[in-house]
C-alpha cells in the first residue's frame, strides 16, 4: 500500500500547486479587466495569461492521465497476483483504490473545466466550445 500512498500524495500535492497557480492567473485576469481595449490586451499579454492557461490545462490533463494509468496499473498488478496465487484480492483492493482522490479525480475534472472557462471568458468571448477547440490542438487532451 506504500505505492498507493505515494501516488495519492503526489496527486494531492500537484493538484494543490495547480489550484494556487490558477488562482494567481485569475487575479491577473481580474486586474487586466479593470482596463479597456488595448490596455487590457497589453496587460494580458505582458502577464502571458494565454500561455499560462494553456500550460496549466496541459498539466491538468497530464495529471488526469497519470491518475488513470496508476489506477489501471494497480488493477493489472493485483489481477496478475490473484491469477498466480489463486487469491481473490482484486475487488477489495480496487474498492480501497477507488476511495482515494486520485482514482476518482472529481476535483481535477473541476479544475480542467475551470481552466477552460477562464480561457473562454478571457480570450473567446465566453464561448466555451471555442475554448475547448483551441485546447484540442494540445498534444495531451483529457476527455471529460
Amino acid at each position: 500500500m506504500k505505492t498507493r500512498n505515494v501516488s495519492e500524495k503526489f496527486y494531492i500535492h500537484l493538484l494543490h500547486i495547480l489550484t494556487n497557480q490558477l488562482e494567481d492567473i485569475q487575479i491577473q485576469i481580474e486586474q487586466a479587466f479593470q482596463f479597456e481595449g488595448s490596455a487590457r490586451r497589453s496587460r494580458l499579454k505582458s502577464h502571458h495569461v494565454d500561455r499560462k492557461l494553456r500550460e496549466k490545462y496541459e498539466l491538468l490533463t497530464l495529471l488526469a492521465h497519470y491518475c488513470d494509468i496508476n489506477r489501471e496499473g494497480f488493477r493489472k498488478i493485483v489481477k496478475k497476483w490473484d491469477k498466480n496465487t489463486a487469491d481473490s484480492e482484486l475487488d477489495d483492493f480496487m474498492n480501497q483504490i477507488d476511495r482515494l482522490s486520485f482514482s476518482d479525480h472529481t476535483e481535477l475534472k473541476d479544475k480542467i473545466i475551470q481552466c477552460e472557462r477562464m480561457y473562454a471568458d478571457t480570450f473567446m468571448n465566453n464561448d466555451i466550445e471555442a475554448a475547448k477547440e483551441s485546447y484540442s490542438i494540445l498534444k495531451f487532451k483529457f476527455d471529460l
